[in-house]
């Protein structure tokens, strides 16, 4: 399994919490950094992108795009959407459907334009059809069904690669 099994430090969420204050970004992601978040999709009926967090519960926020919105996340945690897809692309080569690292909780995939996982949230994936599908299971006991197994298990892979490569350049 490439992912461990991730174990929810919930004080530095709490410490996180006190530590935004006075952005606009607090307001936006104060009620989510404290729970992990396990997907989010664009609501084009309400123009929203909703977030499924791991406590059973979902928010919306009013943005234009799941990219602008985790361009916001972004920028919360130091950089632009734009510089973090730069550095993954800097380091795997990948050229399209880039993940986007967030913070150590929050690494998105894009499984379609208006629906992207957290691989933090990921408990373990189960191919089902190596061709059509599998289900994606998170800590929090929940799923969901993928219908592109293979593209799952190669991003996976380079997410992997990815935060191997980093942590080694921390440690330097």
């Amino acid at each position: 399994m490439l992912h461990n099994i991730f174990h929810l430090n919930c004080s530095f969420f709490y410490s996180l919490c006190f530590l935004f204050t006075g952005t606009r970004a607090t307001s936006i992601f104060r009620k989510i950094l404290c729970i992990m978040i396990n997907f989010i999709k664009y609501n084009y009926a309400s123009s929203s992108v909703e977030a499924y967090l791991s406590d059973g519960s979902n928010r919306s926020f009013s943005f234009s795009s799941i990219s602008s919105f985790l361009n916001e996340m972004c920028l919360h945690f130091g950089s632009s959407l734009s510089g973090r897809i730069d550095s993954f692309k800097y380091h795997i080569g990948l050229k399209k459907k880039i993940p986007v690292f967030v913070n150590q909780y929050h690494f998105f995939i894009p499984i379609k334009t208006d629906f992207w996982i957290n691989y933090e949230a990921i408990h373990e994936v189960q191919y089902l059809d190596k061709k059509n599908r599998c289900t994606i299971s998170f800590h929090d006991h929940t799923s969901i069904d993928c219908t592109n197994p293979t593209f799952i298990e190669h991003i996976l892979r380079h997410i992997f690669l990815f935060k191997t490569k980093i942590s080694k350049i921390a440690s330097v």
